[in-house]
């Protein structure tokens, strides 16, 4: 994906603002999402850290989708407690008004990366599907 990036038009790798753009920060932050589904934390890892460095500090919702992506990865390798506190410091930190459909969606894989049905039932597991119930997502076109 990378390699595609790099060979796009200007005009296609400087439209951040359209879902018709592919900046590289998007495609990173791709990355970070796959990896962190396909369960290999240390390319999850690093993928986080460089997505997160190609955004500048003010694109808050970005940022915060790619921190659960990390939450996710701790919780699919059993660190429920880990994974599911940082999720929950990553959405106090984020202002509600942040809390768009594509963060909550985030925050929701966090709870499908539950690496076993035994775990659904534990109390930061129950916690956590309790923090997400209580404010609803706002719809918004941008991610």
């Amino acid at each position: 994906m990378g390699r595609l990036v790099e060979r796009l038009p200007d005009e296609v790798t400087s439209d951040e603002a359209t879902a018709f753009g592919w900046p590289v920060a998007r495609m990173l932050h791709a990355r970070s999402y796959v990896l962190s589904r396909v369960g290999d934390p240390q390319g999850a890892e690093a993928a986080a850290a460089e997505a997160i460095a190609a955004y500048p500090p003010w694109k808050v919702r970005p940022i915060a989708q790619i921190e659960l992506h990390r939450a996710a990865t701790a919780v699919r390798m059993g660190d429920l407690e880990g994974g599911l506190g940082h999720a929950g410091a990553v959405l106090d930190r984020l202002d509600a008004a942040h809390h768009t459909m594509f963060v909550r969606g985030a925050a929701v894989r966090v709870l499908e990366a539950l690496p076993a049905v035994e775990a659904a039932r534990a109390p930061a597991v129950k916690q956590y599907r309790e923090r997400l119930a209580l404010s609803p997502a706002r719809p918004t076109t941008e991610a």
